[in-house]
């Protein structure tokens, strides 16, 4: 307990009941804390509603948001979880080449291995799309996911 609810419980209980008397004259009233606040909402409820803030996104916020959607179905796809969890014989086995890029051997997949996911499909991603993407995440100082 806090040191100062340990120091009213020292002692007796009638020297602990003076001094817990004490912060019960302190308290309102119920009635004295309802009555400003039915008062404050009933004059909130009699204005007039202000005219809704709620805007459409515009073209370049919905862009930015299938950007976002594609850059994380694309690293979803390279993620080392998924990559771990895929088949001898799949696409993602079969369609990887391999590269030398600074004295390290490194993975890349053509474009076409992304444009067959299901989502990338729904949203109609394009190849640019994929590149663009692709260039964001390794700008990026972290994975969106």
């Amino acid at each position: 307990l806090p040191e100062v609810v340990q120091e009213v419980f020292e002692g007796d209980f009638e020297k602990a009941k003076e001094k817990i008397m004490g912060w019960g004259t302190m308290r309102r009233s119920v009635q004295d804390i309802a009555d400003p606040l039915t008062e404050w909402t009933k004059q909130q409820m009699s204005q007039k509603p202000s005219t809704s803030s709620f805007s459409v996104p515009s073209m370049d916020t919905k862009k930015l948001q299938r950007a976002a959607k594609i850059r994380a179905a694309v690293e979803h796809l390279v993620s080392p979880y998924n990559l771990s969890a895929c088949r001898d014989g799949g696409s993602t086995v079969t369609t990887c080449k391999w590269f030398t890029i600074n004295e390290r051997l490194c993975p890349a997949w053509p474009t076409s291995y992304f444009a067959g996911a299901p989502q990338l499909k729904k949203w109609g991603t394009s190849a640019e799309d994929l590149l663009d993407a692709a260039k964001e995440s390794c700008q990026a100082q972290a994975a969106l996911q």
